[in-house]
Parts: structure tokens; sequence; C-alpha cells
């Protein structure tokens, strides 16, 4: 039977990646065979799709869990006109009308794609397709309010230039009227950060984690792994679709405000201001201060629960979740331990630096014991590439990924960048590539990569990234040089000009 699927025409380079990933893990054929029109570059939002009753039954869950999958229909009939739909709903034999609308209310519902109906045009044409419904013979009443079916008028005025850019049309390419079977719609407005009550400058927008959910198969009891965790909005979808969550980052500040350090810290408090002269100018001081470290200490108690306080506004906070302080680079995972899934946005030295733990001092003297009340101390870190901080990834993913799992990351660059820059790993087969334009002439690449053989130690292949040799921070422009080297010969140019202008 034949189905429709409306895509929602945004992120277009990850429509079809978010498919093929969704249909493999419901064990459906591949978007491709299932439709003629899915394929790349996609020419417009509405496909239709050969299925039997189960892999429709699958589609419907897809839609539950899609982000750009707009609605799934079964239609009763289209044209490539309004003209053409009214002459051939006339045509349809009686029976296919009785299975869905004998005896039942209904009303229209009009959907249109890069048009805009007026509501002068839209209820005419409602009551032109609504004469040509038998309504004595099936019994047909209209209920705006609470009906039993909605039927849907469904308009594509798709149409593309030369860059695959929208342009208005006014001539419907098809009309479709349908039955509608799933929908979607609640990322952006359950998930949302603008009602997210704990986010950072690195928090991924909810529409793009829900897809890097759906591009690394999670499901229920996957165990999931971010290694640059931030503030874990990459692993709430994980969540919601019922994984286990494992989380870690180099920064500190992500799991602190454990209780028993906060009750240390405000006795240290108490006792430095106790211990302070009692004239009238420190009481003042004082009083201030003490303001100013309640706020604070305000704020650690709440940035105590941290991740976790998103977690309970979800209602996901009885779903696993394990955050551990730890460089990527230098990590202590036991080599048993295998993950369903690694997903992560690596730090690229724009919101966030990447970092590693060490010293830029070669010689940095022998370590000393810390005693006191503090615990624990916060070792130094320096910085590291970009395209080292990659390396070290997909070689833990190589040894810590179950076969057939998927490692997914977002890998920076300037426009203009190829497919080919991509590293690899003879462990791992490159799946799918989805590019985002970012302004300042960046744009970020979603690399998915799916495991394929066995990490072998004593391979020396296995231990070999090849990289490409990618680089990211280094922009060079039309003249060969890089930005920096650009910025210093223009103000060179400038001085001798200044210079020459004083002399006359």
């Amino acid at each position: 039977m034949k189905y429709l699927l409306v895509l929602r025409w945004q992120l277009i380079d990850f429509i079809l990646p978010e498919l093929r990933s969704l249909f493999k893990l419901y064990n459906l054929p591949t978007p491709e065979q299932a439709s003629e029109t899915l394929v790349e570059p996609l020419a417009t939002p509405f496909h239709y799709l050969e299925l039997n009753d189960e892999e429709a039954k699958a589609i419907d869950k897809i839609c539950s869990r899609s982000v750009l999958i707009h609605s799934f229909y079964r239609v009763l009939e289209h044209g490539e006109s309004l003209s053409e739909l009214h002459e051939k709903l006339k045509k349809l034999p009686y029976e296919v009308y009785q299975q869905d609308l004998y005896q039942k209310t209904f009303k229209f519902v009009l959907y249109s794609f890069n048009y805009h109906w007026k509501s002068k045009t839209k209820y005419p044409m409602f009551d032109d397709i609504g004469k040509c419904l038998p309504h004595e013979r099936l019994g047909l009443e209209v209920d705006l309010n609470k009906p039993d079916v909605e039927l849907f008028v469904l308009f594509d005025y798709s149409k593309f230039d030369s860059n695959r850019t929208l342009i208005p049309c006014h001539k419907p390419r098809n009309v479709y009227l349908a039955f509608q079977i799933g929908c979607t719609g609640f990322v952006d407005t359950k998930y949302g950060l603008k009602r997210r009550k704990f986010i950072g400058r690195t928090s991924m927008r909810a529409d793009l984690s829900f897809l890097i959910a759906n591009y690394a198969l999670v499901k229920p009891g996957s165990l999931v792994y971010d290694p640059f965790c931030g503030t874990g909005s990459l692993l709430i979808p994980c969540s919601v679709h019922g994984a286990v969550s494992f989380a870690s980052d180099i920064d500190w500040r992500t799991i602190k405000g454990d209780q028993e350090l906060l009750e240390e810290k405000k006795k240290r408090e108490t006792n430095q201001s106790q211990s302070q002269n009692q004239n009238q100018k420190q009481n003042q001081k004082k009083k201030y201060n003490k303001k100013k470290n309640q706020k604070k200490s305000n704020t650690k108690e709440i940035d105590q629960k941290r991740m976790r306080l998103n977690w309970e506004q979800y209602n996901i906070a009885d779903k696993p979740l394990e955050i551990i302080l730890m460089d990527l680079t230098n990590n202590n995972w036991n080599s048993r331990i295998k993950f369903d899934a690694i997903i992560c946005d690596p730090p690229y030295g724009i919101r966030e630096g990447s970092k590693q733990l060490g010293s830029k001092k070669t010689n940095e003297g022998q370590s000393k014991e810390i005693k006191g009340s503090l615990k624990f101390r916060i070792p130094s870190k320096k910085q590291v590439g970009v395209g080292e901080l990659i390396k070290y990834l997909i070689l833990f993913a190589s040894k810590s990924l179950n076969i057939g799992s998927r490692l997914c990351y977002w890998l920076p660059s300037r426009i203009g960048f190829k497919k080919e820059n991509i590293p690899t790993h003879i462990c791992f087969k490159i799946i799918d590539v989805c590019q985002e334009k970012l302004s300042g002439g960046n744009m970020r690449n979603l690399i998915i990569m799916e495991k394929i053989i066995e990490f072998d130690p004593l391979n020396s292949s296995h231990l070999i990234i090849q990289d490409s040799n990618y680089s990211f921070k280094k922009k060079i422009n039309e003249k060969g040089m890089s930005r920096k080297k650009l910025a210093y010969e223009n103000r060179k140019k400038k001085m001798i000009q200044k210079i020459e202008k004083e002399k006359k």
C-alpha cells in the first residue's frame, strides 16, 4: 500500500541520514528502496512509500521519535491540481469511503508547503472538496470542535532555483486528500533550550541532540557515553529513549557542588570572617562580602544538581546517569567495558578551549602531598589541537565500542571542507557526513561512523589514524597567508603609509 511521508524542510543535509538510521533501527528497508524519490538531492518534502501493514506500524513509531519527519499519511486520493483531485474523488468507489467515513463526523485540515492560503479562498476550497464526497449515503456530518475523523488537504508548492533555494510558486505540483497516521513536533516545544532549567554556552540545540541520538541508533538499554558532556544536552535524548548514560568532562565545574565540599567551604568562609577586625568599615565590608558569598553559595547549591536538574525537569530522573571527572586523553576506563554508542561535541577552541591534563613547563619539580581540609586538587591543563583530540577520540572508540555500534561526533571546519579530510580508522566505516554552515566562514560536520571489526592491539595498523592533514584553527585566505599573518602585514603597511605622510 502507498503511504505519504511529509518531511520538515530544515537541516536538509540531515534528513536522509536520519531516515536511513531510523529505518535500520526498526528493521525496515532503506528509504531508497521504499521510495524512488528519497534520493539526494531531495526535490520535495512529499514522498510516497511502498509499505505493507507491519512496516506502516513501524513508520508510526519512527514518526514518534523523528526530528525531521513532519507527518505520515494514508492517502485517499491525489491529483496534480484541485480540479483533477475533484474528478478522482467523484470516481472513487463507495467502499473506499465507507471504510473510514461511514456514520462519522469530520473536518478538513489544511497543510500547504511554500504557499499561504487566505481565509477567503481556503473555506470555499474546502466546500468544493466536500461536494465531491457522498455525504448523504455515508451519513457524514461536519464537526469543527471534536470530529471523529480529520481529512487533511495537502498542497505541495515546492519550487527551487539553481542554488537549491525555495522560490515562490503559485501552481501546486500535487494535491492530496489523506488521513493522518502520525506526526512529530514535540522536540522544540518540550525540550527547547529556552525552557530548560540548566544550560551553558556549549549546550546543543534540542533538535540536533535528538538527531544525534537517532544517528547513534540509541534504544532502551543502550550504554551511551559522552566524553565531553558539558551540560549534558546530548545525553538528554538518550535517556528519553531509555538508554543508560555515562558522561565525563575535564572541567571540574561539570560535577562541582558536592554537599560535603560546600559545607567545608562555608566553614572556611565563616572562620575567615570571624578573624577579621571589628571596626566599622570592616564590618560594612564584611556584611557586603557575606551577602555576596551567600549568593555564590546559593548558586553552587543549585549547581550541585547540574545535569540532574534537567533530568528531573523532563521526568527522566529514574534513567541511569553517571558523571565522571576525567580527561579522555588520559582516561582510566576498563578495557572490558563496551559501549553501544559514543556521541560528543568536542571542544574546538571557539566557545570552549580544547585541553588535556599536563603542564607547559618541562621541569615541574617534585610532586607534593596536599594536606588539610581539601580532599583533592585540580590538576593543571595544557592546550591540545583539535586534530589531536579527534585522534584520541577515534582510537578510544575503536577499543570501547561493540561491533555495529556507532561513533557520532562534530568536526569543525572551514567552508570548502572535503569529506576526504575526515580522520579515518581501519575499525570504522563512515556512514554519513552532515554539514551545517555557521557564521564567519565556519561550518561543522556531523560525522557518523560505524565499527565494523574488533580492535587488535597487536596489529600496528589499528593504532594509526589517517587524518589527511586535518586542521581547523589556521585560516588561509586568498593570498595564501594565515589570518594572523595577514593582520600583521596590514598593520605594517599602514605604519609605512603613515611614516611616508609625515615625511611629506
